[in-house]
């Protein structure tokens, strides 16, 4: 590796540690103001929990704009090279662009790998963390909170009375409505008392009750009735049920492939889950497109000092590219398109496109 390289990797890796810290600095900051005014009158709520509950989202969240920091530090590393005339030095001397921008283009990769590996894991643990502790803050009455594991489905339901029922079967009936089988119902009282147990043959969800047959109850004073059929009062919709998964970006980037075999499995919609799978994997392939569409900006504009154009160009760049993305997310959970399309696609275009730009400019 040549002492070129070495010092352009260094610039760039300079430019995108400030710049992550700068922008994630000031996201949290807006995020802290938020939350502060959101949990203002609240009894029992200090600015430790409003300080914590923010830290704890800002690492999922940072995903959201990474690509657009990688894009900026690779824009000011070659506007330093610019301005500093060592981009033309190095031109001068018969050295090709593409001795610059493939290395940067390897480390942004390899950033981004890191990042989906080690990064993407503790910033889905952090918003579970922080979901509960905003809704603990904001008062709110936890809603239905549904997961699956191999183990099958778990899914907790809070009662007007205060007791949760917590149900737990091994699977659902495949083309059926929401039909659990077989079945085991725990409610617990609103004093964390231990009620009674109900093992059931099926649980089906109908309009505002859930219909156990062959029931088996165990009480606290360990008797035991059978019945034919019970029910269970509840606000539960099939919709509701599915908008009770975590949310995909409270799963990191190992969880997610077991959890949509098992929603698969289970018959439950998992297209949010696989373009955020989707988004994850395509992340190396997006930050090196915003490298090379910085490089190709910039090889355009060698002649000029000023970085103002090219960066605006860029940044307008990405919102096309994230409105794109957005466009073909909506057509991706409509199954008009796959996944692995609607998230593959704009950075794809940006790569190709950005590549035959310096193709153009230099070698052609």
């Amino acid at each position: 590796m040549s002492l070129l390289t070495l010092h352009v990797l260094r610039l760039f890796v300079l430019r995108l540690t400030a710049l992550l810290l700068v922008i994630s600095g000031l996201v949290w900051i807006v995020d802290l103001f938020e939350m502060s005014r959101r949990v203002a009158g609240k009894p029992g709520v200090g600015i430790g929990d409003v300080v914590l509950a923010t830290v704890l989202k800002s690492p999922a969240q940072a995903h959201d704009y990474l690509h657009l920091i990688v894009f900026l530090a690779a824009a000011l590393t070659f506007w330093q090279l610019v301005r500093m005339q060592e981009f033309i030095a190095a031109s001068a001397a018969g050295a090709s662009p593409w001795r610059l921008l493939l290395p940067l283009g390897g480390g942004a990769a390899l950033f981004g790998i890191l990042w989906i590996a080690l990064i993407s894991p503790w910033g889905a643990l952090g918003h579970q963390a922080y979901e509960r502790l905003r809704t603990e803050m904001l008062g709110e009455r936890p809603g239905h909170v549904l997961d699956l594991f191999d183990s099958g489905i778990w899914l907790r339901q809070y009662l007007p009375s205060g007791a949760a029922l917590t149900l737990h079967a091994p699977g659902r009936k495949p083309d059926t409505g929401i039909v659990l089988a077989p079945i085991m119902v725990l409610e617990i009282g609103p004093q964390q008392n231990f009620v009674r147990r109900m093992d059931a043959q099926s649980a089906e969800l109908l309009d505002g009750h859930w219909h156990l047959t062959d029931v088996v109850t165990t009480y606290a004073n360990n008797q035991q009735r059978r019945a034919k059929e019970v029910l269970i009062s509840t606000s539960l919709t099939a919709q509701t049920i599915e908008e009770s998964f975590l949310a995909p970006r409270s799963l990191g980037f190992w969880r997610l492939p077991g959890f949509i075999d098992v929603l698969e499995g289970n018959g439950f919609s998992h297209v949010s889950y696989q373009l955020h799978y989707q988004r994850l994997v395509a992340m190396p392939l997006s930050l090196v497109a915003m490298v090379f569409l910085a490089g190709g900006l910039f090889l355009r504009h060698h002649r000029q000092r000023h970085a103002a154009w090219p960066i605006a160009i860029g940044v307008g760049a990405s919102f096309f590219v994230f409105v794109l993305t957005s466009f073909l997310a909506a057509l991706a959970t409509t199954g008009t398109v796959s996944p692995l399309i609607a998230m593959w696609t704009p950075p794809s275009i940006v790569l190709f496109g950005s590549a035959s730009l310096i193709v153009y400019l230099e070698d052609g």
